[in-house]
């Protein structure tokens, strides 16, 4: 997670991104990053039991193998398929 300069260390303020050889799993997204606030709150809850969602919510998905970076499912590297020849 990064933070977000000009705000101080206030509450929240920070956006976690995906580390290599893993995407964003909301392809529709504009931000591809999970919002700091969104993290602390969804923690309190879980902390005080009234949900268990921050133990999923937060999750990168893993690119495709061979890849280094991605935005999604799609592969990189192109795939041989023995049907197409």
């Amino acid at each position: 997670c990064v933070h977000i300069p000009g705000n101080g260390f206030a509450w929240g303020n920070y956006q976690c991104h995906c580390s290599n050889g893993f995407y964003y799993p909301e392809d529709l997204a504009v931000d591809k990053y999970f919002d700091g606030e969104n993290v602390e709150k969804l923690y309190l809850d879980y902390v005080q039991n009234m949900s268990s969602d921050y133990l999923t919510s937060f999750q990168c998905l893993p690119c495709r193998k061979g890849c280094e970076e991605c935005e999604g499912e799609v592969p990189c590297i192109v795939e041989y398929n023995v049907l197409l020849r």
